[in-house]
């Protein structure tokens, strides 16, 4: 069963805790390209061919967004579902450079943190 508040947590939760990791990583990779010290090492590279999420966790990501009502912004910071600073953080790392808010670019975000593809 989908308990509406700690399971939104869990799950919002798991998405930043991911996008952090790959943000990490990716300055690592930054660093080991203008590292005198690290030239010539080997780099694990990122997977190419990713899978589809599952039909259980698009349904669970979906069920989340409903929740926290992505479609409006207004809705979606007043909520009270996630704090008002972890709202600031989720939108800034979904939205990026646009001011458009919506669940396609949730969804497109969530799939890019777990390296899946999205169902269609």
């Amino acid at each position: 069963s989908f308990s509406q508040s700690q399971d939104v947590k869990d799950i919002i939760l798991e998405v930043l805790e991911r996008h952090l990791l790959q943000q990490e990583e990716k300055i690592q990779h930054m660093e080991r390209l203008f590292s005198p010290r690290l030239l010539g090492a080997t780099v694990p590279s990122e997977r190419l061919l990713k899978c589809h999420v599952s039909k259980q966790q698009w349904q669970t990501w979906n069920r989340t967004l409903d929740l926290l009502e992505v479609e409006d912004q207004e809705k979606f910071q007043t909520s009270g579902l996630l704090p008002l600073e972890v709202h600031e953080l989720l939108l800034r790392a979904v939205v990026k450079d646009s001011y458009s808010l919506n669940r396609a670019r949730f969804l497109k975000f969530f799939c890019e943190v777990f390296n899946v593809r999205p169902l269609k």
